[in-house]
């Protein structure tokens, strides 16, 4: 299979790598969209103290599921999903309080573990038993379905400062998650929704 692989910073190379097998609890997906996050560009010019090289960068996936390993339940091949991201350890004390988000335990694809720049991409069972491969409803594509990730963090952002209805909100940045922010805040009945940046 194809991969993008990162070296160092400025090195980023294309590369045919063995597909990867499933082992117990895990499963491997036929990668269909992998979302170019912005931490993905600054760690392809600047790297990240969280990646040994070489390594598959790539965290908002979606695809199909290719080949189950033992024991996995509840998902058969050709099943589309998403995959999430950051894998919780599930054992913390911020874990059991239900706050996986902030696990200092975590491990995430592209960083820890190979992530879907690539044809293929196994998903570790410690994703799975965090509940992190999603079944895609219908008529959702896949390229929708990768921006799930970055949708997530917006969706948290609002939950936790309250956006809702008669609010104005200010958006910092008008990249994808700004536009994600503004649109949020309107669905959430914001009567106002500024957005502040700086390209041009």
């Amino acid at each position: 299979m194809k991969a993008v692989r990162y070296y160092a910073p400025g090195d980023i190379r294309i590369e045919e790598l063995p597909v990867p097998r499933p082992g117990p609890g895990e499963i491997t997906i036929r990668v269909r969209a992998c979302s170019i996050c912005g931490t993905d560009l600054k760690i392809s010019r600047h790297g990240h103290h969280r990646i040994r090289p070489p390594r598959v960068l790539g965290h908002e996936i979606a695809g199909e599921v290719a080949e189950l390993g033992a024991g996995v339940r509840g998902l058969a091949v050709a099943d589309r999903v998403q995959v999430i991201s950051a894998i919780p350890c599930g054992q913390c004390a911020d874990c059991r309080r239900g706050r996986e988000t902030v696990c200092a335990g975590q491990q995430t694809l592209g960083y820890h573990h190979d992530g879907g720049f690539a044809e293929y991409l196994k998903v570790p069972s410690a994703a799975l038993a965090a509940g992190g491969v999603n079944l895609l409803p219908e008529g959702t594509g896949f390229a929708e379905a990768s921006v799930t990730e970055p949708l997530a963090c917006v969706l948290n952002g609002q939950e936790l400062v309250g956006v809702g209805s008669g609010d104005v909100v200010v958006v910092v940045g008008t990249g994808p998650a700004g536009c994600l922010q503004a649109r949020l805040a309107r669905s959430r009945g914001a009567a106002q929704v500024l957005m502040v940046g700086v390209s041009k």
